[in-house]
């Protein structure tokens, strides 16, 4: 896919607290041409030396969702924006996740790592999957989208560290304790969750594919910052990846 830098209108902004907000704006590309997993990266000014990668929350027809964290001075300063604000955005960037038919899936995503998986869940559920979110976060005041992936007809598992709302632990210990049988399972969050979700994966056979969390400055894999050691040597995030087979990555 082409990629293309251009000024973009942001289109809504919703504030879901003070620390998370979804942004929208029309994209150049439709949801037919955006895989789930992909990623866009957002100029967020001059006084910042690289552009902040952000995953794709969702598509519909030409309007881009994008869910973001505030985390520093750069996400900061998207939340001071208002809807009709101009931004530079690069998009589309990365390898996206596989869609499989008519399968049993499983969706395992803590914290953050929940933005790439509710697009991933709509494609999925279009192409006759039976899909299980294992949504986990830090405590009910960051469990966003629970009535969002129920519409699209998603069995939900939500869990918080706290135990304020679900089970209490994380996203794996749920997937874990339930222990299910799965077609094919994805992930994307925290490495630790990666890692335990990839292993156990690995002990059952099952078919698994991560999404990593790096710091992916360029977008091309150039500039080198968000190598990712595999099997086969070291690979860029931003271009081979985000996606990647769980058996190939080392974490």
């Amino acid at each position: 896919m082409k990629k293309v830098y251009s000024s973009k209108k942001i289109a809504d902004l919703v504030r879901l607290s003070d620390s998370y907000l979804v942004l929208k704006y029309n994209s150049d590309f439709s949801e037919n041409d955006i895989v789930p997993g992909q990623f866009v990266s957002i100029d967020a000014g001059s006084e910042f030396f690289v552009k902040r990668p952000f995953s794709i929350f969702d598509v519909s027809e030409n309007m881009v969702s994008l869910f973001i964290k505030k985390v520093g001075k750069a996400t900061s300063k998207l939340f001071s924006l208002k809807s009709g604000t101009m931004i530079n955005i690069l998009e589309v960037l990365g390898k996206g996740f596989t869609i499989v038919n008519g399968k049993k899936v499983a969706l395992v995503g803590g914290g953050i790592g929940i933005a790439p998986l509710f697009f991933l869940a709509r494609k999925l559920r279009r192409e006759n999957n039976s899909v299980d979110v294992y949504y986990g976060v830090r405590n009910k005041e960051e469990m966003f989208f629970v009535n969002n992936f129920e519409k699209l007809g998603c069995t939900l598992y939500p869990s918080t560290d706290d135990g304020s709302s679900g089970f209490k632990g994380t996203s794996f210990d749920l997937f874990s304790k339930e222990n299910k049988r799965y077609d094919f399972v994805y992930s994307c969050g925290p490495k630790q969750l990666l890692k335990s979700v990839s292993a156990h994966c690995l002990t059952k056979s099952i078919p698994c594919e991560i999404s990593v969390e790096e710091v992916m400055g360029c977008g091309f894999g150039v500039c080198l910052g968000c190598a990712v050691k595999t099997k086969d040597g070291y690979k860029m995030a931003c271009k081979d990846g985000p996606v990647f087979n769980a058996e190939e990555v080392v974490l």
